[in-house]
């Protein structure tokens, strides 16, 4: 029997192709129709709930579940999570690898808050983001995971051009005096 498509003619088709460097809006736009039509229940997994064992058909004994995913698993990418430091990642690639935890996190069965998520981000950033860590913990107005990533890429973007001008005044530099 082939699959029913139905088709939501008050779901306005959405036209953006997903890429690194659109994720923040493309999310924006598919949260936002989401939201709006009353689906958010299906995309929350929160309440699936995974059964440790299973009891099989045969013997009608249990067995583990495969898919159960224990404390311990919780556990490790919770530490991942805090010791994972930006580096040399830009912060699109920072962001996506720290976004992968959570969701490995959800597969787990044990949600993360885009809060806690926040503060685990500005506590692995190095020095030079010093500025901005202090301006986002004491924002009165409580920032987002969007806004926090829109923040880094744009600090990202200056210490990038600061490098540039930095290094063209020593090539400068050293050709006058050289």
């Amino acid at each position: 029997m082939a699959p029913t498509i139905v088709e939501l003619p008050y779901l306005q088709a959405m036209h953006i192709r997903l890429d690194r460097s659109n994720y923040a809006i493309w999310r924006m736009q598919i949260l936002t129709t989401v939201r709006t039509h009353g689906f958010s229940e299906f995309l929350d997994n929160h309440k699936l709930l995974l059964a440790q064992f299973l009891p099989t058909s045969s013997t009608g004994h249990c067995v583990p579940n495969p898919d159960y995913q224990s404390k311990v698993r919780v556990m490790q990418l919770r530490f991942q999570l805090q010791i994972t430091r930006k580096g040399d990642q830009s912060v699109d690639d920072y962001f996506l690898k720290m976004r992968s935890f959570v969701d490995l996190l959800a597969g787990a069965v044990s949600q993360l808050s885009d809060d806690e998520l926040i503060l685990y981000v500005l506590a692995s950033l190095s020095p030079e983001y010093e500025a901005i860590i202090v301006n986002l913990t004491h924002c009165s107005d409580l920032l987002n995971l969007q806004e926090v990533h829109f923040v880094l890429q744009a600090q990202e973007q200056r210490l990038h051009n600061q490098s540039m001008m930095f290094s063209s005044i020593h090539v400068a530099y050293s050709h006058a005096f050289g």
